[in-house]
């Protein structure tokens, strides 16, 4: 999964765009990814830990299906 991130972030600072649309709505019902967007458009900091205590409340948790 760490090559995968390092490949990915490699692509973006190369200024190439990825669609990950489909991933994320695979995992993530639409409920819960208007809650995310919710805390990000709302939040000054993006802080992952932060959003992660928030939004645990409404049961959304970093725990992903292997």
């Amino acid at each position: 999964m760490q090559d995968l991130l390092q490949e990915m972030e490699t692509i973006v600072s190369s200024g190439t765009k990825l669609n990950l649309d489909y991933c994320i709505n695979d995992y993530v019902d639409e409920y819960d990814q208007d809650d995310m967007y919710d805390f990000f458009q709302s939040s000054e900091s993006g802080n992952i830990e932060e959003a992660t205590e928030i939004l645990k409340e409404n049961n959304i948790t970093q725990d992903h299906p292997v």
